[in-house]
Order: structure tokens, then sequence, then C-alpha cells
């Protein structure tokens, strides 16, 4: 399991050990492995620390372990090399373009990584960690590129941020990942049943249609709520566009305008905001020009005839 794993492994301990000592404290041991392997029993935990050499009472050295249980130590100092600064000041657009290239190959592993540091596991992880984990799981960043790269998503300009929101924001597509999880389920599924469970059931109506006719039914109601809610957070949402679209284009990627609204709003089926925009009038498109979506909500006149004539 650990030689299976041994490079998602090799770079959580890297991205935990922020001094480069290539060696970790039990607690960041243990939460690694349980995180990137499965949980662990006290006596389970105790038994791996004992074929470890070099482990003292505080911190255990991590590259013992992988040299133990998965490939020899020299990979480790060919890996840390690999971690060059940059030669030159990229862009915002390629610096987001060089992200979702390399989160997307290894999506799972990053939000794992980012577990890491999810201490209160609502999804907030701090500055300088979302930092470490970019770096060691994609490329060096100067401090002017990160700077910029922080500023365009931490919204709320904190300290923190959501992980998960972050890689929304940067066109990464979540559901993709949760609907393929789905779809394994469902296969499994369909595996146990017997042909005459599968008959019957393909004379009950489908949960599609029947989501479908209850969307249709209360449409006019989830409208209502959309409109009360934008219109209460008007100002959030201006300032989450204003933060993405730097240039000044007033353009912004439907998926990032879907994620604000997500957000700031409430969460909406994709199917649902379809419907939703067209009771609208909103033309939906690649990029969506942001004022001229919030200015429908600005004219309750023309909001109130559109919907009379539907």
């Amino acid at each position: 399991k650990v030689a299976a794993k041994e490079d998602e492994l090799r770079q959580a301990f890297q991205i935990v050990d922020i001094d480069q000592t290539l060696k970790v404290t039990m607690g960041e041991f243990r939460r690694v492995i349980e995180t990137f392997i499965f949980p662990l029993t006290q006596e389970q935990f105790d038994a791996i620390l004992a074929k470890i050499p070099g482990t003292s009472k505080v911190t255990v050295p991590y590259f013992e372990f992988l040299s133990r249980f998965a490939k020899p130590i020299r990979s480790l100092c060919t890996k840390w090399s690999n971690i060059g600064d940059s030669s030159h000041t990229r862009t915002l657009s390629q610096l987001e373009s060089l992200l979702r290239e390399k989160i997307s190959k290894k999506l799972k592993h990053f939000i794992k990584t980012c577990r890491l540091f999810d201490y209160n596991q609502n999804g907030q992880i701090q500055r300088h960690e979302l930092r470490r984990i970019l770096e060691v799981n994609c490329f060096k960043m100067t401090d002017c590129e990160y700077d910029k790269l922080w500023n365009r998503y931490c919204i709320c300009r904190t300290n923190t941020l959501n992980y998960k929101e972050f890689l929304q924001y940067l066109g990464i597509n979540l559901d993709q990942k949760k609907k393929r999880i789905m779809e394994n389920q469902d296969s499994v599924q369909n595996q146990n049943f017997s042909p005459e469970s599968k008959k019957s059931q393909s004379k009950l109506p489908s949960s599609t249609t029947t989501g479908y006719n209850l969307t249709k039914i209360h449409l006019d109601g989830i409208a209502k709520d959309f409109r009360e809610k934008l219109c209460a957070v008007y100002q959030d949402v201006v300032k989450a566009f204003r933060a993405f679209d730097v240039g000044r284009s007033g353009f912004v990627s439907l998926e990032y305008l879907k994620s604000v609204l997500n957000t700031f709003i409430f969460p909406i089926r994709t199917d649902v905001f379809q419907e939703l925009m067209n009771r609208f009038g909103i033309k939906l498109s690649k990029s969506m020009a942001w004022e001229r979506f919030l200015d429908k909500f600005q004219d309750p006149i023309m909001f109130d005839e559109h919907q009379a004539s539907l």
C-alpha cells in the first residue's frame, strides 16, 4: 500500500516538513498516514514506529519510513531538487492555466493534501499552507506571483481560503468527480440486483422525471427566493465578481458566476439553474457579462413583466 502511494506520501510529507529537515512530528506523521492510506489503531501505529530507524519521542524521519516501505532514499533527494525557482514572473492567466492543468491530473490527491491542513474540518486552510501545497504539488512561485493569485481568489481578504471554492473558481469541475463516484456506486448496485428486481424497477417512474416535475412546480418560489437573496447580498456578489475580473473586462466565466451564486445565495442544481436563468430571460454562455447579469435584478418592473409573460 505504501509503495503504491509513495509519490503522494512523499509530497504530503514535504508539504508538512516546512524546514526540509526530512523529519515530521508524531502527530503529523500519523495524520499523513491516515489521510493517504488508512486509519490506524494505537497498537498498529506503535508497531510502524518501531520499524523506523531514528524515530525519537517527538519526531519521525519520514525518509527512513519511505526507504524501508517504498523506494530508496535517493529518490527523495531528486524530487526535492525539482522544486526550483521560476526564472521569470508569470502572468495571472499563465499561473491559472498551469495550476488547472497540474491539479486536474491529480485532483483526488490534491484534495486529500488540503485536508491535512483543514484542522477544523470547515474547508478553510491558511495562506501559507495553500502556497506550500501548490508549490510542492505543482510548481514554485515568486512572492509577487503568489500575491496575485491569493488576491484574486481570497474574496473576503482574510488569511484563510476555502480550498474547494478555490478549485471551483479556478475552473476545476468537482461535480464531475462526484458524478464518477455516483456512477460507480450505481454500477455496483445494478450488479447486485436480480433480473426480476430490475424489471420491477423499470415500471416505476424515474427519479429524473419526478425531479424535473417538482422543479417546474416550485420554480416560481425558487425564482422569488433567489431574487430576494441576491438583493440582500448584492454588494458582496459585486465584490466577488470584481475580485475575479482583474482586467475590468466586465466578463467572468460561467463556472465562476455559478460558484459565486452558489456561495452567496444558495446551492443550485445545474438543471434548476438553467431553468431559472430562462425564467429571468438570461442567455447563458461560457463568458458572462456580470454587470449586465446583475442589472437584471435591479429593475423590479422589468422582472415582474418578464415573469408575468411566462
